[in-house]
């Protein structure tokens, strides 16, 4: 299967790092760009190492889910996108993926 054209389905800053970072901002007023240079940037110093691993799973799983649809559309459909998923590693046997990392 070829790389998938971008989307933001599959790419960790739009489905992970923006809304975090706006959810957290939200609702603040800030008095210049620098203001908001330094909240971002502080924002940014507090991801942890487990927030990362967070992401990185969440990775894996939409990965699986656009090659199991092979490309095709998945987010909004998470009950046939899973079951997609499991018929595609079990019958294909791709090694390392668990269901526990699907499910």
């Amino acid at each position: 299967m070829d790389h998938p054209p971008y989307s933001p389905d599959l790419a960790p800053c739009d489905f992970w790092l923006f809304p975090e970072l706006k959810n957290s901002l939200k609702g603040q007023r800030f008095a210049d760009l620098s203001d908001i240079q330094r909240n971002v940037k502080k924002l940014l110093r507090g991801i942890t190492e487990n927030d990362f691993q967070d992401c990185l799973q969440q990775w894996h799983h939409r990965l699986t889910k656009c090659i199991a649809s092979q490309g095709e559309y998945f987010e909004g459909n998470t009950a046939a996108a899973n079951a997609q998923v499991s018929k595609f590693c079990f019958h294909r046997a791709i090694p390392g993926i668990k269901l526990s990392h699907i499910v």
